[in-house]
């Protein structure tokens, strides 16, 4: 394996995904690739910051070899040569501190994204923040994605909990000034406190922007001992078939040393940005000379859905199928077709095998031409939800699981196990 092939290797493991935002040039924009891709302002901010200290270390190399090099004897050739190499070693590691403490700075006061490293589901929101979204088309609007409750916490006795796994559609794009209460999951959670008002009832929002269900399942393997869930739903599709250079099942690495190296990377500035740059030029050798995988495959989706299932059988709790609203409109329509409805399909089959409950959303939008209803239901992106959206999948939800009897059983396993 030549040079090319291991840098392109080492990067692609360390993110999956194809950064389509590099082809695109964009100035900034949430992917799926975390962490992020610094953007342009970023890059731009340390090419002059670099300048500034190069300039800055001609100087200090000029005074220091006025001051205290070329007063050595000449014939003191190993004495000069050694104060020659400790120079150049101090310039070499003053130029990157400097610069890396200058990125550090300049970023803490420009944020591009909320994210960090996670050595198992690759990434995770900061503690207390969600994501950030910026715009492709306007890089000074940004739009908040809220924040992960906290679902660490001790259960306690008599609760039902309700766990709402899901990528950024789950988690609620939201448009500014929205707050957290606004999501479906908690919108879930005010319509059975209205139903139920003498029984404690806790709705959890495990939506994380660009998660698969390979991350959905990992994270409820990490959480399900602490957090007991009763019913688990699962809103996984839209990333599965997501070009990537790996799958996401073979990315992780248990490697201690490979983690702990991938961790300090993440950490540095200047890597991320050097990561930028050996992405944008060698994105079109990679895509030539590398293959290509789906995030996650069809079968990998069964299996990860399969497994979760089995969880509920071992830990008690119930899953729930949910496909989220499509807009009908053609471009998101054909992304559908070719990405999304796979997944689905295979979904709808498992409802029957295992009789899990099918809460089908996609097809009351996807095959309708009620054009002020996906107006009032989508945001601007026609993939997330407005306000009005978010409550109207939560209507949705909550009607069909009453109907179906999940809630009642719900109720019943927690007051038996008082």
């Amino acid at each position: 394996m030549n040079i090319p092939d291991l840098i392109v290797n080492f990067f692609a493991l360390s993110d999956p995904l194809i950064p389509e935002v590099l082809e695109k040039k964009t100035p900034g924009a949430y992917t799926a690739a975390i962490p992020g891709v610094p953007p342009a302002y970023v890059a731009q901010f340390a090419l002059w910051a670099a300048i500034a200290l190069i300039l800055l270390v001609i100087i200090i190399q000029y005074i220091a070899r006025k001051k205290f090099i070329n007063p050595i004897p000449a014939e003191a050739k190993k004495k000069r040569l050694f104060y020659t190499i400790l120079l150049n070693i101090f310039i070499v590691i003053f130029f990157f501190g400097a610069l890396e403490l200058t990125l550090q700075i300049y970023v803490k006061y420009h944020p591009y994204q909320n994210f960090i490293p996670d050595n198992v589901l690759f990434w995770k929101p900061k503690p207390g923040t969600g994501g950030r979204f910026i715009d492709k088309n306007n890089p000074n609007s940004k739009y908040n994605f809220l924040p992960l409750t906290n679902y660490l916490t001790e259960k306690p006795e008599g609760t039902v909990r309700i766990l709402c796994l899901g990528e950024s559609r789950t988690a609620g794009l939201i448009e500014p000034h929205t707050t957290h209460e606004s999501s479906y999951p908690k919108q879930i959670q005010k319509k059975l406190k209205k139903e139920y008002p003498n029984i404690p009832i806790q709705v959890h929002n495990g939506g994380v922007p660009g998660y698969t269900s390979y991350q959905g399942l990992f994270m409820l393997k990490n959480t399900v001992k602490q957090f007991k869930p009763d019913i688990v739903t699962l809103a996984f599709a839209w990333h599965e078939g997501s070009i990537a250079y790996a799958r996401d099942k073979d990315v992780l690495s248990n490697s201690k040393f490979i983690q702990c190296t991938r961790k300090m990377l993440y950490n540095s500035q200047i890597y991320l940005l050097l990561r930028r740059y050996i992405l944008r030029k060698k994105l079109k050798y990679a895509s030539n000379k590398r293959p290509i995988f789906l995030r996650v495959d069809c079968d990998d989706y069964r299996d990860n859905m399969n497994e979760i299932i089995r969880m509920g059988k071992k830990h008690d709790f119930e899953v729930v199928f949910i496909t989220l609203p499509i807009s009908p409109e053609p471009s998101i329509r054909d992304y559908y077709i070719r990405k999304v409805a796979p997944y689905h399909n295979i979904l709808q089959e498992m409802s029957g095998e295992r009789n899990i409950l099918y809460i089908d959303l996609k097809n009351k939008m996807l095959n309708s031409k009620d054009e002020i209803l996906f107006n009032r239901l989508l945001q601007k992106d026609r993939s997330h939800f407005t306000k009005w959206g978010r409550e109207w999948i939560a209507s949705q939800v909550t009607e069909q699981m009453k109907e179906n009897g999940i809630i009642d059983r719900a109720l019943e396993r927690v007051s038996g196990s008082k």
